[in-house]
């Protein structure tokens, strides 16, 4: 066996892996010419020397078509200096569909193969004789590999429709489900039922008095501070169709938190009952003295056009890490949202949705915007009954409500001798406790939804079966990624813990003033 004077040329990751495989085996592994029998090279560099009386092996990587387990089928072609192909090494991904996985195989594969042929050639001078044939898909350099890293196949999850239907602003979607939909029941509330052409009336009543307040600035914010009411819910409206921020508050919280919040968020303008300790310090509207009985609904909603990345709403984070953070949602993350949501559970205008969730908190999107994008009626329960399991249940079942959010924690005190009569549950936030998987799970489709506010309420979903692990957060809703990296920030392989990092429409804007 002769010693080799070996020239590696390029720089991917692999060659470099490739460098430290060979290193044991007593070549030179940094020679220069004219001691140079075997030059290496990776397609990243241009080969400018005179490749006259050395081997070459020029390395290229094809990716070729997606096999079943959603990674593509790899070869790794080996070419002479005239660029005849002597050898290919075909790699058939693994099962699991981690890209992570299929590139660190490649490269094992790859080292394995080129030590191979390069203690062939130290042997045998006339080594590189072989000719092969080769698939006819477009090559490239090695550098390919890494890109590899970043697929798995639970993020195929491309939807061109639903990126085509964000593209329309939540609020021109909105103001279309109002006009389609204005004879259909729009709210049932505190024994009320208000259909959607009235509730299109009360928003613009507000906002025919909002809309002066707001200024010439851009996407104003206004809090909001109302128990559940026909006012709330067209007070949020009426500040989405003025192009303003809508900031949700929760009359129960401290005043220094809601405080706190309004200043950090700079809103303009407060929209209350007439009854807010914090009125003095900001415009306030009383809203439950607007009468609507007699707006012309035939003036438009949507007093602007606004783009898909304009700031429509501000929600503050619980503060788990001592200060809350404003997180501000745009146009498409809340139209892509309700896209998706209103596909995924398949709401029409025939479909009741429970509103339970606090307006303050972003499980409340789950139940809104999306029901009065399609028509839906929304169903309010007192909070009397949202306090009471018992009652809760009483109200989905006489009310026949067909869609609900609910947290685990609540799912565990509700009484389940009977049917709730629900199509779909959600769940989410937590964990659900096995017995109530078992239960539900049977009697309707039961979904466990993961996701922080950042990523606009959610990033994964997960259809749940009776004998399910209440561990298992599902996969990544459409035109969505989410990839657990290193803390180099490389993707790690299957059941290795690292840190997660959410790709796609859902992602905010970022935090308010940060």
């Amino acid at each position: 066996m002769r010693r080799l004077g070996i020239r590696l040329l390029g720089t991917s990751a692999a060659l470099d892996e490739l460098r430290q495989a060979l290193a044991p085996y007593g070549h030179e592994l940094a020679a220069q010419a004219p001691a140079i029998d075997l030059l290496i090279e990776d397609g990243s560099q241009p080969v400018v020397q005179e490749l006259a009386g050395m081997a070459v092996m020029s390395l290229r990587l094809s990716i070729g078509a997606l096999s079943e387990c959603g990674l593509p089928i790899l070869q790794i072609r080996c070419y002479d200096r005239i660029q005849q192909l002597l050898a290919v090494l075909d790699v058939a991904p693994p099962s699991c569909g981690n890209g992570q996985q299929l590139r660190r195989q490649a490269i094992a594969r790859l080292i394995e193969w080129v030590a191979l042929q390069v203690s062939g050639f130290s042997r045998n001078p006339g080594h590189f004789v072989q000719r092969a044939s080769a698939s006819k898909v477009p090559e490239q350099s090695l550098q390919g590999l890494e890109g590899l890293a970043y697929l798995h196949r639970f993020n195929r999850t491309d939807n061109p429709g639903l990126i085509q239907k964000a593209r329309t602003p939540l609020i021109e979607q909105l103001e279309h489900g109002l006009r389609t939909f204005a004879d259909r029941p729009a709210l049932e509330i505190a024994g009320l039922t208000l259909n959607y052409r009235q509730l299109l009336r009360h928003s613009l009543a507000i906002q025919q008095v909002l809309q002066p307040l707001l200024g010439s600035g851009q996407a104003p914010v206004v809090g909001i501070c109302l128990g559940k009411s026909v006012g709330l819910y067209a007070s949020i409206l009426a500040t989405l169709g003025c192009g303003a921020v809508y900031l949700p508050l929760e009359p129960g919280h401290p005043l220094p938190r809601q405080q706190a919040m309004l200043e950090n968020a700079g809103a303009v303008v407060l929209l209350d009952d007439g009854q807010h300790p914090l009125r003095r310090h900001f415009t306030a509207v009383d809203v439950s003295r607007i009468d609507s009985q007699h707006m012309d609904d035939s003036r438009p909603l949507a007093l602007t056009s606004p783009s898909t990345d304009s700031a429509c709403m501000v929600l503050y984070t619980s503060g788990t890490t001592g200060q809350p953070k404003g997180v501000l949602l745009s146009q498409q993350n809340l139209a892509h949202f309700s896209a998706w949501y209103s596909q995924y559970v398949e709401l029409t205008e025939h479909s009741r949705v429970l509103q339970f969730s606090s307006l303050s908190f972003d499980s409340s999107l789950i139940d809104l915007f999306a029901a009065l994008c399609q028509g839906a009626t929304l169903i309010v329960p007192s909070e009397e009954q949202r306090r009471d399991p018992h009652q809760l249940v009483e109200l989905i079942q006489q009310r026949r409500v067909s869609h609900a959010f609910l947290p685990p924690a609540l799912l565990s005190l509700l009484p389940l001798d009977r049917p709730l009569g629900l199509e779909h549950l959600l769940t989410g936030g937590d964990i659900c406790e096995p017995h109530v998987i078992a239960r539900i799970a049977g009697q309707c489709a039961l979904h466990n939804l993961y996701g922080p506010t950042e990523a606009t309420v959610l990033v994964s979903s997960h259809r749940m079966r009776a004998d399910d692990s209440n561990l298992n957060l599902g996969t990544p809703i459409a035109n969505s990624q989410v990839l657990i990296l290193d803390e180099q920030r490389r993707p790690v392989e299957d059941q290795v813990v690292g840190e997660l990092y959410i790709v796609g429409p859902g992602v905010s804007l970022g935090y308010v003033n940060q």
